[in-house]
């Protein structure tokens, strides 16, 4: 007999209505009164509402405000597809308001114990990069008055060993040499070089000046001149000591940088001219249009090449160097023969990727085809400076 959840405990005759299980299709029958009513189907035992079609859902199947996180529900729900009445069990879960990043993703937050850690490494960091700063500070501070006793590969002076890595400032500039002192003194006399407003006071400042004031004049004959904009004097705190020279780099405007070499005389110190120039007998555009045949002395850069050309093609015969100016705007090749003394004092040069500075005579040949192409006649000197006394002249 079919079950009804309200049944009729009057003793009048009841009225029946005939029902198809949904499930089993078996026919069965039902009280009138029991519509709208679950009943059990006495055939396949599945549970069904008499005369309805929507979900019935227990009340604990809604999910309201402040239900706890994993709170189970049960809800009945009719399959679509047979109409048979179907038990579901919902578990409820907390909504977290969780703001996206900047991908969309929603970041999982981390604990309150990873937020502290994070906040000690960061304050960690912050206290190793102070000191590291004040670290820096210190080292750069204490080698400001460094003086570095070795060769400036512009700036050699003749007579002087290379690399006196252990020579003391006292042997060469004197007992009373007090460094602070005479980096001041040192510093005035190249800031007045370079911006000096005029020849007549910049030659105040150069070394060897009754030889070197012609020069000068007729230099600037052909070259207008300004005062030298500078950066900073010596921006890695160094300066090289030869002799009783001292030189050190200057930053330029563009961040590139030149050495300039100054010397202790009984008077103060003076600038070297022309080694900061890149002083030439001949100027290196009118070298290379005039063609000379007779030496003409040169300051030069020298480093090894293979070029093999023209009057120099032979390569069993002929050494061959690249020579560029002061500014790397001109240059040309130079050649001396094969195992002779010249090329013993240019082998230096040819060790890979080494250059030097020098100043040599230079010619071209009497028929030459080339306008780059020069005979290394003689090396006056290495480095830029000349010494005081005069330099033989060309024969």
């Amino acid at each position: 007999m079919t079950a009804i959840s309200d049944v009729n405990k009057g003793g009048s005759a009841k009225r029946w209505v005939g029902y198809t299980c949904p499930e089993c299709f078996a026919i069965f029958r039902v009280p009138v009164e029991g519509q709208g009513k679950v009943a059990e189907c006495p055939h396949c035992d599945l549970q069904v509402i008499l005369g309805h079609r929507e979900i019935v859902a227990d009340a604990a199947a809604v999910v309201g405000a402040g239900e706890e996180d994993g709170a189970e529900s049960v809800s009945w729900e009719r399959s679509e597809r047979s109409g048979r009445l179907m038990r579901k069990k919902r578990v409820s879960k907390k909504i977290v308001n969780k703001s996206p990043d900047w991908d969309g993703e929603v970041p999982d937050l981390p604990p309150r114990e990873g937020r502290v850690l994070y906040l000690v490494l960061l304050v960690g960091l912050l206290f190793m990069t102070a000191g590291a700063g004040v670290f820096l500070k210190q080292f750069l501070e204490s080698r400001q008055h460094v003086v570095r006793i070795k060769t400036a590969p512009q700036l050699i002076i003749p007579g002087v060993e290379a690399e006196k890595e252990t020579l003391e400032s006292s042997e060469i500039l004197g007992e009373n040499f007090e460094m602070n002192r005479e980096i001041k003194r040192l510093t005035e006399v190249v800031e007045g070089f370079l911006k000096a407003p005029d020849l007549a006071t910049m030659l105040g400042y150069v070394r060897d000046r009754k030889r070197v004031e012609n020069l000068v004049r007729g230099y600037y004959a052909l070259h207008d001149y300004a005062p030298s904009s500078y950066r900073r004097l010596a921006p890695m705190g160094e300066m090289k000591l030869q002799n009783s020279f001292l030189s050190f780099d200057v930053e330029l405007e563009d961040f590139s940088s030149r050495p300039i070499a100054v010397e202790k005389t009984p008077g103060g110190y003076l600038v070297d001219w022309e080694s900061w120039v890149g002083y030439c007998e001949m100027p290196w555009a009118e070298l290379r249009r005039v063609k000379p045949t007779k030496p003409v002395l040169m300051r030069v850069r020298v480093s090894s090449v293979s070029y093999y050309n023209f009057n120099f093609s032979d390569d069993r015969k002929w050494e061959s160097y690249h020579l560029t100016d002061v500014s790397d705007e001109y240059s040309v090749y130079g050649y001396v023969e094969k195992y002779s003394e010249l090329a013993g004092q240019l082998a230096p040069a040819k060790e890979e990727g080494r250059s030097g500075a020098m100043i040599v005579r230079l010619r071209f040949p009497e028929e030459a085809v080339s306008d780059n192409q020069v005979f290394i006649e003689d090396i006056v000197t290495v480095g830029w400076v000349l010494p005081l006394t005069p330099v033989d002249p060309a024969p």
